[in-house]
This record gives structure tokens, C-alpha cells and sequence, in this order.
């Protein structure tokens, strides 16, 4: 085992500085789309976005109050119940954005409060909170030639695993499916009723893909195809993963956060600590020599890991 360690605290000292460098700052030699781990083997699907977050202090962001529409909630339901539900959601989509820090809380029963550390685009933090994303497959509709309909009962996203961004042989970024339980059933059903025939995907009503089935399903895998960009596809993807609102949301008062601590701030704080750091490195290698160079090397290991934790 003492012959393996020194191997093992190198390579975690390789992992640590890895996750360490800023990727967003600095060109890295790995694709611009994965800016940390991407793994796509088999039924192995890692896509984890690796960088330091800040908190609302220190890059601003935007601070939404959502009203829920209380005419969607049946009667004899209970308002916060529903408001806990539409939390949950908008949490699921935020930890796929990778956004440090937000606050998702309830304001009363039938109001939301959300801050998103990061997010300036004010229609980018709208589309996150606010897009039910139902996602529904419909059929051509025999009376109406050019048109789609619902099956019946719909056949929706809601038995869904997990989606994935990949690429297809044009490579262009697809969206990877695949229904569970009857609903598999059902779309290996639906390619044979409809073999040859376009069939239409859409997300809360507009259409965003409407392929031909050219062969007989045998899962129930598929995979959306469109004008996408990475990054777009990435965000329907999240849409998709986090599931629909329970009830639609308005957006009665949005704004953008300054952060309180400027960002001149933050860089005499990153050139102090390096200055008070190249002190005691000095220290250590006049007074102690080669004793003081591996403590030095004994600090700069364990900085790396502690940041990288």
C-alpha cells in the first residue's frame, strides 16, 4: 500500500488543480461546450459544468417576485402546497444551470421570491421561472391534413428519465429521450400506427420538432432534433429534466442586483492574499531551507485541495 500513496496524492493533486483552473478565464485544451467532466458512455451520461461560484454579493444578478395564477388551482386545494410544488420545480431548473446561491422562497401563500446570482438577462431568469415546459407528442390529425393533434389520453414528458444533449452525425446537438413504463409501450406503438409519417414534439404548445418515423421503434428512446445551438439545447434539456409548473407563474416585478462588493474589490482581496502567501513561502525557504520547501509544497497541496473542496 506505501508504495501506491505518493501515486495517489499526485494524482489527487493533478484532479484538485483541474477543477481549480478557471476555465471560463483561461483557454483550456478541452472542448468550449464542456467546461469540466462530460462523459457519455453507454448509459452513462455526465455533463457537470466545473467553475467557482460567486454569491449575489459579489456578481450581482437578478431578484424576480413570481405570482401564481390562482384561477389553475382546483378548488379545495391548498395555495401553499401548490406554492412548494412550483418551488421545487424552479429549484430543479436552477441546479441545472449550475447557479451558486439562489434564493427560492415563498412570499405569503401565492408568491415567490427568486435571486439568481449571475443571471443579468432579465429574459433569460423569466424563461427559467416562468415556461411550464410541457412536453407533448401529437399525431396528424386525419380530418384536419397539415394539422396535429392530442392522443388520447395525451402522451406527455411526465414519465420521462433523464434527457441528454449529444450530437448526431451531422454533428449538430440532438436531445436524447427515453419514456418509461406504458408510455414506452405506447411510443413503440406509435411508430407503427404512424410509420412514414411526421409526428409533432412540442414544449407548452409550440412546436420545436416534427420528424417522419422511417423506422419501428423497439424502446422507448428518441431524440429531438431542431435549429439548436448547444447552449439552447442544453436549456431545454433542464426544462425538460425539471419537469412542468404545476401552475403558471407571472412575473409582476423584476430586477437586476448590483453586487456589493465590486469586482475591484474582489481582485485586491485575490492580490493580497497572493502577496501575505509569497510572504510566508519567503519565510519558510530563508529560515528553514529544503525542510521549509516541502512544507511549502505540503501548503500549495493542501490549498489546492481545500479550494477545489
Amino acid at each position: 500500500m506505501t508504495r501506491f500513496f505518493p501515486w495517489i496524492v499526485a494524482l489527487v493533486a493533478v484532479f484538485a488543480v483541474f477543477i481549480d483552473i478557471p476555465k471560463h478565464q483561461i483557454s483550456f485544451p478541452f472542448p468550449p461546450t464542456c467546461p469540466g467532466i462530460c462523459l457519455n458512455i453507454g448509459g452513462l451520461h455526465v455533463q457537470q459544468e466545473i467553475k467557482t461560484h460567486l454569491g449575489l454579493d459579489l456578481q450581482g444578478g437578478t431578484q424576480l417576485v413570481l405570482q401564481m395564477n390562482l384561477a389553475e388551482i382546483p378548488a379545495g386545494q391548498s395555495v401553499s402546497d401548490y406554492n412548494q410544488r412550483a418551488r421545487t420545480v424552479i429549484d430543479r431548473r436552477i441546479n441545472g444551470l449550475g447557479v451558486s446561491e439562489p434564493v427560492i422562497q415563498a412570499l405569503g401563500d401565492d408568491k415567490i421570491l427568486l435571486q439568481l446570482p449571475g443571471i443579468d438577462d432579465l429574459q433569460q431568469a423569466n424563461d427559467v421561472a416562468t415556461r411550464q415546459a410541457k412536453l407533448e407528442i401529437k399525431v396528424p390529425d386525419k380530418d384536419n391534413p397539415g394539422q396535429f393533434k392530442s392522443l388520447v389520453p395525451p402522451l406527455t414528458g411526465e414519465h420521462l428519465n433523464q434527457t441528454y444533449v449529444s450530437f448526431d452525425s451531422a454533428n449538430q446537438p440532438v436531445v436524447n429521450f427515453e419514456f418509461t413504463g406504458t408510455d414506452a409501450d405506447r411510443w413503440v406503438q406509435l411508430s407503427k400506427d404512424y410509420l412514414n409519417q411526421p409526428v409533432q414534439i412540442t414544449l407548452d404548445g409550440q412546436q420545436i420538432s416534427a420528424p417522419t418515423i422511417q423506422v419501428v421503434f423497439t424502446s422507448g428512446r428518441g431524440i429531438i432534433q431542431g435549429q439548436f445551438t448547444v447552449d439552447s439545447a442544453k436549456n431545454l434539456s433542464n426544462l425538460i429534466n425539471s419537469g412542468a409548473l404545476p401552475v403558471s407563474l407571472t412575473v409582476i416585478q423584476s430586477s437586476k442586483v448590483e453586487p456589493t462588493l465590486g469586482r475591484d474589490s474582489v481582485n485586491k482581496s485575490l492580490v493580497a492574499g497572493a502577496v501575505g502567501l509569497l510572504l510566508v513561502v519567503f519565510f519558510m525557504l530563508v529560515y528553514y531551507r529544503l525542510p521549509g520547501a516541502i512544507a511549502v509544497l505540503a501548503l500549495f497541496y493542501y490549498t489546492a485541495l481545500t479550494y477545489a473542496v
